[in-house]
């Protein structure tokens, strides 16, 4: 029996020196797996972060490329007009307007007519890619045929003249421009030309557009750009010659925003609290123009 006991302690003992030799080795390769995780987890994080930065280079060379490619399809295109520097004094710019407006547009003061843009911002990259796809009727011939590509390429070369500007209203204002809402919720009706008529005199438009809107009002003559040039208000009865586009949205964009570095000043603050009114007032333009100047250009109003 006592060596049995014996025996037993022996064991009991044996156990508890194995229990000590063998239980520090998971520990050690627990300790070893979590290391070798953490390792794995900074190399990943090393990866994703210069994964990020190739990112950000790859999105900087593909802005560079496209800025590349805008400014050889402006050298081909533009720079006759709008000049080497985009100042609007290329070699062909005197024979547009020598003596009245409008003169090709000087990119480098930042100043754009055509924005869907509120008074005094800049134009986004699509008013760019507007005015240069569809052109400026009897001054500006269209660029359609370059294709979307091309279109927005150089519409962002065209930013460059004036990027620091574009920088500074980023660090004023935390963005470069405010977009004007567009909503047509008012039918074409009678009714709305009615109302819009009595808009056009309140607001006094007849003025500069006349009281048939033929450009022919008192002030007509008078008028000046930014830089001095003479420039006639549009002839409200030929929508074919509107340079800011004759859809009911361009028009209605047209009044908003009105035309930067011209007489034609927005009228938002007007409609301001009524802007449906402003759609009366476009029906009511729409309306001075005859239906024969519509078939021709082969549109309805």
């Amino acid at each position: 029996m006592e060596q049995i006991k014996l025996f037993n302690k022996y064991l009991v003992f044996l156990s508890m020196v194995i229990s000590f030799l063998v239980l520090p080795l998971p520990i050690k390769a627990e300790e070893s797996d979590h290391s070798q995780h953490k390792m794995e987890m900074e190399q990943s994080g090393q990866k994703m972060g210069a994964k990020n930065k190739m990112g950000k280079m790859n999105k900087g060379n593909s802005v560079q490329m496209d800025i590349a490619m805008g400014k050889m399809v402006y050298e081909m295109t533009c720079i006759f007009c709008h000049g080497k520097n985009g100042k609007g004094n290329g070699s062909a710019a005197i024979y547009i307007g020598p003596y009245s407006a409008p003169r090709p547009r000087d990119f480098t003061k930042g100043v754009f007519k055509f924005r869907s843009t509120k008074s005094g911002n800049l134009p986004t990259e699509f008013d760019l890619m507007r005015t240069i796809r569809d052109g400026i009727p009897g001054f500006m011939p269209s660029f359609r045929h370059l294709g979307r590509e091309k279109l927005r390429q150089v519409a962002l070369y065209t930013t460059q003249f004036y990027k620091g500007k574009t920088e500074r209203k980023i660090q004023r204002k935390g963005k470069p421009y405010e977009k004007i809402s567009i909503d047509h919720s008012v039918s074409f009706t009678m009714e709305s030309i009615i109302r819009g008529e009595k808009i056009y005199k309140e607001l006094e438009c007849f003025k500069c557009h006349g009281l048939e809107g033929k450009g022919d009002g008192p002030s007509a003559d008078t008028l000046k750009d930014e830089r001095g040039f003479s420039i006639k208000p549009a002839n409200l009865t030929q929508p074919s010659t509107f340079k800011n586009g004759n859809n009911h949205e361009d028009i209605y964009r047209t009044i908003i925003t009105g035309l930067s570095g011209s007489p034609m000043p927005s009228f938002a603050d007007s409609f301001k609290g009524r802007e449906t009114s402003a759609w009366d007032l476009v029906h009511y333009i729409l309306s001075l123009s005859p239906e024969e100047e519509w078939t021709r250009m082969g549109r309805t109003k």
